[in-house]
């Protein structure tokens, strides 16, 4: 029940997740952090490596004609599956325990092209893409 076409309104965090992190595309959120409603269809959640597990996130809606109201909204993580076929087990943002280079399947290839088509800013992709195409024995692709 937030109402959407009030400028006025805004949401701020109580409950922010134990672990991972809440951000939007042009900033990270820590708790107490406050957001417009028309931010919430942004709104990211990375988890810790390992973490599969859908989180709870509870704002209070602030209006400047009234009370506050509590909402909650749950958000399930999804792992992309570039990262489960090439993800580099030392990668500092990686989202997955990783895997060696002689465990990378075929299929990686494909799967990586189709997160940096999806989503061509996260370099992350890109070097699961050459660490898959390396894999594949397709070095000058990889280099690339």
């Amino acid at each position: 029940d937030v109402p959407t076409d009030d400028a006025a309104v805004s949401l701020k965090v109580t409950n922010y997740p134990a672990t991972g992190t809440l951000s939007l595309p042009d900033r990270t959120l820590s708790p107490e952090s406050s957001l417009t409603v028309g931010e919430v269809e942004g709104l990211r959640y990375e988890p810790q490596i390992g973490a599969g597990t859908p989180v709870e996130i509870a704002f209070e809606i602030r209006a400047d004609s009234g009370a506050s109201k509590p909402a909650k909204m749950k958000l399930s993580p999804s792992v992309d599956p570039c990262d489960l076929a090439a993800g580099e087990p030392l990668d500092l943002q990686g989202v997955v325990p990783g895997l060696l280079p002689n465990e990378i399947g075929a299929d990686a290839v494909k799967l990586c092209e189709a997160a940096v088509k999806a989503y061509p800013d996260v370099a992350r992709f890109r070097y699961e893409l050459g660490r898959a195409l390396l894999a594949a024995g397709k070095v000058d692709q990889a280099r690339k």
